[in-house]
């Protein structure tokens, strides 16, 4: 009969200081974690989204229920951004060819966008909803969770390849216990280690930097890869509260803004070559960000790993 290596992780359990040993547990950890998702909760997850019924499961004091969530397609901050740059280009173009948009007008040599038009334009681009995205997912609720991890933990130092996803009492309550030990061992272990690898790990601003650290027979490469670029968050609420700040009449210095008063109700404009050179500059103001990927350059002995 084929042995298997087993751990089992307490509450007490510590990242510590970095050593070989605890290394060597967080990848067996993150390698449990895999076949967990793997052989038990995608394939009782995806059965339980084919046979759409809900409840999926259901006895006194537990119950497994199909969750389902809507989300709106919305542009994000930087499609925002993006289209009013392309907006103001094909006005421009539209109107230099001599034809009229609504909301253009050419003040000497400026084209200019009316201020309030193009705000209420990014008003309506951020509140469009153009689509929607819909999951479903298993949720379950019950007062007896934490008695089923610990009642259908140990089946799963079994063999969680041969698992067979069904609707029974049994195969509910292996799933339940794998998505919990999923959670748990993120929360106590990988989280925390990975944390720690990346924090201790060498950067550079500037450049791509694979550090290596060893630990007796093993090591740990974190790979740190820096980005500088524009928070579009911050471009796109820059450039609306520029527009409402220059609403005002008092503002206009006809050079980068004007008053188009030979209407009934006399409108700033604002040149769309400046909006432009706006944009670029709030732009050229990114923030630094950084990712980082960890490697352990050594494979440990298999072990399932379960936490209590």
């Amino acid at each position: 009969m084929e042995s298997r290596l087993v751990k089992i992780l307490n509450d007490d359990f510590e990242v510590g200081e970095l050593s070989e040993e605890n290394i060597e547990e967080y990848v067996q950890t993150v390698n449990s974690k895999k076949a967990y998702i793997k052989h038990i909760i995608q394939p009782y997850e995806a059965m339980a989204v084919l046979l759409g019924s809900s409840p999926v499961f259901e006895e006194k004091g537990l119950v497994v229920k199909l969750n389902k969530r809507t989300t709106k397609q919305k542009y994000s901050d930087k499609q925002i951004v993006n289209l009013t740059e392309t907006y103001l280009d094909t006005m421009g173009l539209v109107n230099s060819h001599g034809k009229q948009a609504y909301g253009i007008k050419r003040f000497n040599e400026s084209i200019a966008i009316d201020v309030c038009f193009l705000q209420d334009l990014m008003d309506h681009w951020s509140g469009l909803v153009f689509g929607y995205n819909e999951t479903t997912t298993p949720k379950y609720e019950g007062s007896n969770i934490d008695d089923i991890v610990k009642l259908y933990s140990p089946s799963l130092l079994i063999d969680a390849v041969s698992y067979v996803p069904d609707v029974t009492e049994n195969a509910t309550k292996l799933y339940i216990a794998a998505k919990e030990q999923s959670d748990r061992l993120t929360k106590k272990v990988i989280k925390p280690f990975e944390k720690a690898f990346k924090t201790q790990a060498k950067t550079s601003p500037k450049k791509t930097v694979f550090d290596t650290k060893p630990y007796g027979k093993l090591a740990v490469q974190v790979k740190t890869v820096p980005r500088h670029e524009p928070d579009y968050k911050i471009v796109k609420e820059m450039l609306v509260g520029y527009l409402a700040q220059h609403e005002s009449f008092d503002l206009v210095d006809n050079d980068t803004t004007f008053l188009n008063n030979a209407i009934s109700e006399p409108k700033v404009y604002m040149d769309m070559l400046h909006i432009h050179d706006y944009i670029h500059v709030a732009k050229t103001m990114p923030v630094f960000k950084q990712r980082q990927e960890i490697e352990v350059l050594y494979n440990p002995v298999d072990a399932v790993v379960i936490s209590f």
